[in-house]
């Protein structure tokens, strides 16, 4: 009888664990599902919207995160071309009836193209000027964290001389 007993109470004791762990996976399983949902609503926005140009305006955006959307945004698309790579390339598209009505797809992205040319240029600067300054998790180092980086450096070279 204490046998049996001690059989139940350990198979009872089993089956609490595994109910738990089975909760437990189920809550974790729903965050991630709500996490990918989160992340492929993000996805969806980065190539819908060039979010980037925003992005690259606000001192306390994720340099990780402005490089996924600008990627993202053209991901498919054509770039838009640099001031001299204009010349001796193909032309322009005219918009006239003929194109409006028979390009209209081809008209819209080159006219979307060239709005964003200025931002695809200002972008570019964004990454030469702050990829130095990119912490481990992303963050952008504030003024004052560059500043004392860089007096830091001073004294180190003053040092050794």
């Amino acid at each position: 009888m204490k046998r049996t007993c001690n059989h139940f109470i350990a198979c009872l004791f089993v089956m609490i664990i595994c109910m738990h762990q089975f909760a437990f996976a189920q809550k974790i399983n729903k965050v991630s599902i709500e996490q990918n949902k989160m992340d492929e609503t993000k996805v969806a926005f980065y190539k819908a919207s060039p979010v980037w140009k925003d992005m690259i305006n606000d001192p306390h955006a994720n340099f990780f995160q402005v490089q996924k959307a600008f990627e993202l945004f053209w991901e498919g698309k054509e770039m838009p071309l640099e001031e001299d790579d204009v010349i001796g390339e193909k032309r322009k598209l005219k918009n006239n009836f003929i194109n409006r009505t028979f390009n209209t797809r081809e008209l819209k992205e080159e006219q979307e193209r060239y709005a964003l040319a200025f931002d695809c240029k200002k972008y570019r600067w964004w990454i030469i000027q702050n990829e130095p300054y990119v912490k481990d998790d992303g963050s952008i180092m504030s003024n004052e964290e560059r500043l004392d980086l860089w007096k830091k450096n001073q004294e180190e070279l003053n040092g050794q001389q």
